[in-house]
């Protein structure tokens, strides 16, 4: 007998999918934290080393991350005319302190209404901490 289904009514601008991503996000962080945990503290550290992060910033961060957020740099490098990839390739440090301080703002969910929106792209000087680095990334994507 199959499970009856509760149908999910979106409006417009999606705000149910976005609900549905940051449930996930709390879910998903809580796992993360629980994993972390388990490790010893030199394979954590090793572990949060390669993202970038140390115990402290995994800890300290101010708010939970949602799946969305993984996404909001691409999307804003992305809105900005500017190839992550080809960034990354040239300038990994540069890209890893882009995802770094993403990772830290105090105003993702602006970000996230931004993104969703199709705002980021005029908006964003306003708000993210990266916006200097994507208008100077712009610039170094266009002088290649």
């Amino acid at each position: 007998m199959a499970q009856p289904t509760t149908p999910v009514v979106e409006n417009s601008n999606g705000t149910l999918a976005v609900i549905a991503g940051i449930m996930r996000g709390y879910f998903q962080a809580w796992k993360l934290e629980r994993e972390i945990d388990a490790l010893g503290s030199s394979e954590a550290a090793r572990v949060l080393g390669e993202a970038g992060l140390d115990r402290a910033d995994f800890l300290a961060r101010p708010t939970r991350r949602t799946p969305m957020d993984d996404l909001l740099l691409e999307t804003g490098m992305e809105a900005c005319g500017i190839d992550r990839e080809h960034l990354r390739a040239r300038e990994p440090g540069w890209l890893r302190d882009m995802e770094r301080t993403c990772m830290r703002c105090p105003v993702r969910s602006r970000c996230r209404r931004a993104t969703v929106r199709g705002e980021f792209l005029q908006t964003h000087h306003e708000f993210c901490p990266n916006s200097r680095d994507l208008a100077f990334a712009r610039e170094f994507q266009l002088s290649r």
